[in-house]
């Protein structure tokens, strides 16, 4: 034992006194006092010891040089029962689902790991979890079951292709002030768009005529970007005619046009008015644009 030196040597027939006694207690007891010894096998010391247990050996910790293992076990019905066998790289239940790692109102902290494989994921909301599906149509209808996002992808994607007249935004514009016209296009209404996705747009317009008596008309159509012409038909708003009770009839006119798809981007989608005929005036517009669903 490390620390400790035998000095009680005696013969046989020889005198014990109770000091010889007392001088080897107080050697052994300096030798425990305070780092006692480690058992680590090495001469002074005490032999390795493979197995730690309480009195009635139902609660222990025993290692196996033979199986390179160390057990754990606690009594349970009176008996030890093994709980967790350690091995290289692999902490093991001895009994499937019979040990849990913390408890409902003592929880481990943060769990770090590369990979979790499990049978049931419970909440504790009591919801639970066994599978997930990589089902494009979620035919399973699960209550237990994770989709994939690519699945959830799918099905959205599918759902939105079969939706038809679903938009993803609108913009209007009213403009109602007079714009005397010559013989050229010129802008009235204009709106800007911002397309996110590859989708169309789709313009509808109505344009009413000028609120003076004359014999003009005004020509009215609407623009992508200014420059490109939606529609080819002309579109006619005849001006308003005066009657003999003093009373005014108004021309107007409706134009609905497409366009698209368009990459995502930001348009400009314009009506633009000239006059047909003599002295035509534009007395008011108005303008919607729907972005249709890609």
């Amino acid at each position: 034992m490390a620390g400790y030196t035998r000095i009680f040597d005696k013969d046989a027939g020889d005198r014990i006194d109770a000091e010889d006694f007392n001088d080897e207690y107080q050697l052994l007891t300096a030798a425990f006092t305070p780092s006692g010894h480690s058992h680590d096998g090495t001469a002074g010391n005490g032999g390795y010891v493979p197995f730690i247990s309480d009195a009635d050996k139902h609660n222990a910790v025993e290692t196996n040089s033979t199986l390179n293992q160390i057990t754990m076990s606690v009594e349970a019905s009176g008996v030890a029962q093994t709980q967790l066998i350690l091995q290289d790289g692999k902490l093991i239940p001895a009994v499937t689902g019979d040990v849990d790692l913390g408890t409902p109102a003592n929880k481990f902290g943060a769990l770090h790991a590369t990979t979790i494989t499990t049978t049931t994921l419970e909440f504790l909301t009591g919801a639970q979890v066994n599978v997930i599906h990589d089902e494009d149509d979620f035919a399973s209808d699960s209550s237990i079951g994770l989709a994939t996002q690519q699945s959830i992808k799918a099905y959205v994607d599918t759902a939105t292709a079969a939706s038809p007249g679903i938009f993803l935004q609108s913009k209007f514009v009213r403009r109602a002030s007079d714009q005397a016209l010559t013989g050229a296009m010129a802008d009235y209404v204009t709106i800007t768009i911002t397309v996110e996705e590859q989708s169309s747009i789709i313009a509808i317009a109505t344009v009413s005529g000028s609120a003076e008596n004359n014999p003009g008309s005004v020509l009215a159509h609407i623009y992508l970007d200014g420059t490109t012409e939606l529609g080819s038909e002309d579109t006619y708003v005849t001006n308003p005619i005066a009657l003999t009770t003093g009373e005014v009839v108004y021309g107007s006119a409706t134009m609905v046009e497409s366009t698209g798809p368009l990459a995502a981007g930001t348009y400009d989608i314009t009506i633009k008015l000239r006059e047909q005929g003599t002295d035509g005036t534009a007395l008011n517009a108005n303008l919607l644009l729907l972005e249709e669903s890609a």
